[in-house]
């Protein structure tokens, strides 16, 4: 899945004269003994949001022990968790989480206590934005869900339409685009109910981001332009260099360079003019890609050099290694292999310092090409085994991420009936309880029953599979029809790359073990290191089989595909060889990640293949590819 550059840019703040008016008279309030307890607290509570947070938080904390410790003294706990919500928020932006935590659940316990509904649910979000940081998401979730079953019973619409776009955004986060797309849809209405503009823009451009990175541009672009126009008319000018950007990233992943281009200068334009350096970065990576995917490669590093200089001044991590690799690609295609060496080694050094693996990923693939061009095998090998690594382990993580989000929704639903339970029955705790305790005992026991229940079931259903295509291969040895003998050839080829993913999959592990086998060698001396030597070649020896293993199977698929290639082309003689052979792969039901591993290309290159394909077949829209040439 292609990844949409998104820029999320800071401005800076200048308090005019007014505000400065506006602070004088909160301060003014706040020294008047003769006001009430609670129009003092407000004041000092709307100086400490409204004034300081932002802009000094070392004395928006000072306001709120203040705060604290007056509405301590004069017993209004509303306020008091009012200070711990400061409190939490100052610790969270000192990014000291614990101490964070310890005071938004004070504060929950305080709204509790009164039963506060309206200071439960914010106490809950702030606690849920922690975990978010943390990067807790399937609690923050949790608590978001309670916050939004509050916001709910109190009738606070645009607080609940704050809360849904949050909870969009963990989704989207972790890679659950139509959940994101469901929680930011239901901001978009209810801020449309309020006429709240500038989040319609927000909402609106999120959307469009959703969109992009599933590869449904058109869609994209409406709402991109959708959400520019409200800017523009507002006069919000980061939003409108953010909008621009998007509107560019989305023409840059269609083919429309030149149009994407346009918006781009006009994005970093507007960057240029409000002073965001860190916008005016992503934008001229952006521009650099551009031009990278055109191959105009010494404009693309032209940009790319801008881009790096302004990183180093923002002491951006991401972005000098995102630089660097980028560089030391264009310097692998004008086939400078040794100065590719030195940037995608600065990038990995980078990316392995702060945890980035897409662009550890990039940086071992371009020092992997760049050993291979230097006929270094030795080395090329170890950085590609390291990618394939790194691959398995991203594959493995979003597995478990859908596996956590499954597991998840029913605990939701769990949670939901208990809470239901608990409100029926408040007046016997001792019920409660028991209650609890029965659940914990009962649920393991059921799950047990269930998955044991569901494990017979696939069983019995895979003994049917085997059995009916037994019958049917022996149904097949007593007819002579062509067609049949190819459908069962086109079965047995599926299998086999069915075999191979499953033995990439297995590279993370041989990986692992060879990388042992090179500690073990480096702590070696003399006869042993010289076995341990031969031992670690022999084991790097049978990794090269693959590549042969891989082109017999590319052979098999080409005259298995023979008569298909000749009708498509036929049909569509302005297709290039390679498109005709992705039609094949598309027709043979082969994912993107394993068309990527047969060709040696990256899956977002597939992509971008697949979409100049359906230009070329002048497909609908809503037709889809893979059903087309499936009937085709």
């Amino acid at each position: 899945m292609k990844k949409i550059v998104l820029l999320f840019i800071l401005s800076t703040s200048i308090i005019s004269v007014h505000a400065r008016t506006n602070l004088d008279s909160l301060q003014m309030v706040w020294m008047d003994h003769n006001l009430a307890d609670t129009s003092r607290l407000a004041a000092i509570d709307k100086m400490i949001w409204d004034k300081y947070m932002k802009s000094n938080p070392d004395t928006a904390l000072y306001l709120a022990n203040l705060q604290y410790d007056f509405a301590k003294v004069a017993g209004l706990k509303n306020y008091m968790a009012k200070s711990f919500i400061a409190q939490g928020e100052y610790w969270k932006k000192n990014k000291k989480y614990e101490k964070a935590l310890d005071c938004l659940n004070q504060s929950l316990a305080l709204n509790e206590e009164i039963d506060d509904k309206k200071g439960i649910a914010s106490s809950l979000s702030k606690l849920a934005s922690i975990l978010y940081n943390q990067g807790e998401y399937q609690q923050a979730i949790s608590y978001y869900s309670q916050v939004i079953e509050i916001r709910k019973e109190i009738n606070d619409k645009s607080s609940l339409a704050g809360t849904y776009n949050n909870v969009a955004r963990l989704y989207s986060n972790q890679g659950y685009n139509s959940k994101a797309l469901e929680y930011f849809n239901l901001s978009l209405k209810i801020n449309e109910e309020l006429n709240n503009r500038k989040w319609m823009a927000k909402n609106l451009n999120n959307i469009g981001s959703i969109y992009s990175q599933d590869e449904e541009y058109e869609k994209a672009l409406k709402y991109y332009s959708q959400s520019l126009k409200i800017k523009e008319e507002l006069g919000l000018k980061k939003g409108v260099a953010t909008s621009l950007g998007n509107i560019g990233v989305a023409y840059t992943y269609q083919g429309e360079y030149a149009q994407a281009l346009d918006y781009y200068y006009r994005s970093l334009k507007t960057h240029e003019e409000i002073g965001s350096e860190h916008g005016s970065m992503i934008t001229k990576y952006n521009i650099g890609r551009n031009f990278y995917y055109q191959k105009e490669y010494n404009d693309a590093l032209n940009y790319f050099n801008q881009a790096f200089e302004i990183s180093k001044k923002l002491n951006s991590k991401l972005g000098k290694a995102k630089m660097m690799n980028s560089i030391g690609d264009i310097q692998l295609k004008q086939n400078l292999e040794k100065e590719a060496i030195l940037w995608c080694e600065g990038g990995l050094e980078i990316s392995d310092e702060i945890g980035a693996i897409p662009e550890q990923i990039e940086a071992c693939k371009c020092l992997y090409e760049a050993y291979k061009s230097l006929e270094k095998g030795n080395d090329a090998l170890l950085y590609l085994e390291r990618v394939k690594s790194l691959e398995d382990s991203i594959s493995k993580e979003e597995t478990w991420k859908k596996l956590q989000e499954m597991e998840f929704t029913k605990q939701i639903q769990i949670e939901k009936a208990e809470r239901e339970k608990e409100e029926q029955r408040s007046r016997s705790r001792l019920w409660i309880i028991i209650l609890i305790a029965l659940g914990a005992t009962i649920t393991p026991t059921i799950l047990y029953y269930y998955f044991k229940q569901r494990i017979r079931l696939q069983t019995e259903k895979a003994k049917s599979h085997l059995s009916d295509r037994l019958l049917a291969e022996e149904k097949l040895k007593t007819q002579n029809q062509e067609k049949q003998l190819l459908d069962l050839e086109l079965e047995h080829k599926k299998k086999d790359l069915a075999d191979m993913a499953l033995s990439l999959s297995q590279k993370k592990q041989q990986a692992e073990e060879l990388y042992s086998q090179v500690i073990r060698v480096e702590k070696s001396r003399g006869k042993q290191r010289q076995k341990e030597l031969r031992s670690l070649k022999e084991e790097l020896q049978n990794q090269q089989y693959v590549d042969k293993e891989l082109e017999h199977l590319q052979q098999n698929i080409d005259v298995l595909s023979s008569e298909f290639y000749d009708k498509l082309q036929k049909s569509f003689p302005e297709l290039s060889k390679t498109e005709i052979k992705l039609s094949s792969f598309i027709k043979l039901n082969l994912s993107t990640s394993q068309i990527a591993q047969l060709q040696n290309i990256t899956p977002k290159s597939v992509k971008m293949s697949r979409y100049r394909l359906r230009k070329k077949l002048e497909l609908d829209p809503d037709q889809n590819l893979d059903e087309f040439l499936q009937s085709f």
